[in-house]
């Protein structure tokens, strides 16, 4: 699968302001919104915000104008447009920064595969083991959860070596309290 180049995607950026609510909230409301608009999004990423404690910017590409789905999203989360939403995007377009929740795919998630289908059924880059090289011939158990982030300008997958020799992305959906959720980025 050859997937279009980040820049030449169209995105838009959601600031959710100084709203203090989850990422997760806020990716079920941008989600609900391009449902109710009947709006298929292609590409959902995050990327933290320079300014602001903790603060984390939304973007968005979709073959679609998002232009009501944004307004929608910024009303329900009471925010407005942002200064910041040019450095999101630029940062994303740029293969500078980001992490990756929805891009184009043809794997299925709760399946194994090798770091060859990952790559050639998707739009990640390349599959990086933390710690080691990894073999040509690993098996990755997604459990169902793939969160690619941008690393030296790919799009790419981190994983790790299990318990049982097979390797697992680093981010949990559900991480582990003794890591405090470290696995995940942002």
């Amino acid at each position: 699968m050859v997937a279009a180049a980040l820049s030449e995607i169209s995105w838009v950026a959601i600031d959710p302001g100084d709203s203090r609510l989850s990422p997760a909230h806020i990716e079920s409301v941008i989600r609900s919104r391009a449902t109710a608009l009947g709006i298929t999004i292609k590409w959902l990423a995050t990327n933290p915000l320079a300014t602001g404690d903790a603060r984390y910017g939304f973007l968005i590409a979709a073959d679609y104008d998002l232009v009501a789905l944004k307004a929608q999203v910024l009303t329900e989360l009471q925010s407005e447009t942002s200064p910041f939403e040019d450095e999101l995007i630029a940062a994303i377009a740029g293969k500078e920064q980001g992490r990756l929740i929805s891009f184009p795919s043809d794997i299925n998630v709760f399946t194994k595969h090798t770091p060859l289908e990952i790559t050639s059924r998707s739009a990640i880059e390349q599959v990086v083991a933390v710690g080691e090289e990894l073999p040509a011939d690993a098996v990755i158990e997604t459990y169902g959860y793939v969160r690619p982030v941008l690393y030296e300008g790919k799009i790419t997958l981190f994983v790790e070596r299990q318990y049982n020799g097979e390797f697992a992305p680093i981010e949990k959906a559900n991480p582990h309290e003794c890591c405090g959720g470290a696995h995940a980025p942002y």
